[in-house]
Order: structure tokens, then C-alpha cells, then sequence
């Protein structure tokens, strides 16, 4: 479920499977031009951000979006995210997951990273898979949830 506020105290609620993802562009008068990944309720309008980043990094909002999509899909493990670290335990699928060694790193790889580390080497390098990683290869998932939904997709 996606769940968000969306006037004073009033929330919006509606199963993932209904929202549509998609990026739009924003031109800042005093600042630089930003793009932000959105979720749109298919059937009602109602709309959330969910990232936003500035021009130069567009094909991050790409890997958000995959997370997001992983997140939500309780057939796979959680992201391996340092947010969700700690929560991996708590989750049927992901810890069989890494019970099963599927990981390859320890249980506490985020809260013990060497930050200097990550810093100088392990950022830049992420940030470098994901901006050469075929996006356009992978599955979309959104896609089976909506019939019809190549043939009407507007270009």
C-alpha cells in the first residue's frame, strides 16, 4: 500500500499495483533545473514525490524507482539499503535470503562501513554502476498490472 498526505491532515491510501510512475522536470528561477520521480493514483490524479535530484544525476531517479519497485515486491529480498538494514531480520523473505548466504555480506555491512572509505570509493563507484547500468533492459513490473498499457502508452 502507498500512503500519503495529501491536504492538512487528510491521507490518500491505494495499493502500489494503481500508481504510475513518472519523471518530470523542473526549472528553478535560482537554481538549477531538477528532476523528480512521481507516483501518480492511476484512478484518482492524486500524486506524490518520491525522489527528486538535480539535472546531472536524472538516471538516479531510475535506480529509485527499481528500489521502490523491489521494496514493494514481497517475493524478493528487501534492498540492500542501509535504511532497511536493520529490518531484514523482520522480513520472511529476506531473511531466507540471507540465511541462505544470497547476500554475500554481513548482517551489519551498512552500520560498520568505513565511511572514509565509502566516501572516497565506495559512493563514486555506485554512483558510476548506476548511471552505465542498461536500464532500459530490465522488466517493467508496472506494465503487467495495466492491460493494454503499450499500446496506449503516450509517447
Amino acid at each position: 500500500m502507498v500512503k500519503f498526505r495529501k491536504w492538512r491532515e487528510e491521507t490518500f491510501e491505494a495499493p502500489f499495483i494503481e500508481f504510475d510512475p513518472y519523471i518530470s522536470f523542473h526549472v528553478n528561477p535560482k537554481a538549477p533545473v531538477s528532476y523528480k520521480l512521481l507516483l501518480r493514483h492511476r484512478y484518482t490524479g492524486w500524486q506524490t514525490t518520491v525522489a527528486q535530484v538535480a539535472d546531472v544525476h536524472k538516471v538516479e531517479l531510475y535506480a529509485h524507482w527499481d528500489e521502490l519497485q523491489r521494496y514493494m515486491d514481497v517475493s524478493q529480498p528487501l534492498p540492500d539499503v542501509p535504511a532497511l538494514e536493520k529490518y531484514r531480520h523482520l522480513d520472511p523473505t529476506t531473511a531466507e535470503y540471507d540465511a541462505a548466504g544470497k547476500r554475500g555480506r554481513p548482517s551489519d555491512y551498512w552500520a560498520t562501513l568505513d565511511l572514509t572509505w565509502w566516501e572516497n570509493d565506495g559512493y563514486p563507484a555506485q554512483l558510476k554502476a548506476i548511471r552505465e547500468f542498461p536500464w532500459s533492459t530490465l522488466e517493467d513490473r508496472m506494465e503487467k498490472s495495466v492491460p493494454n498499457l503499450a499500446e496506449a502508452a503516450m509517447v
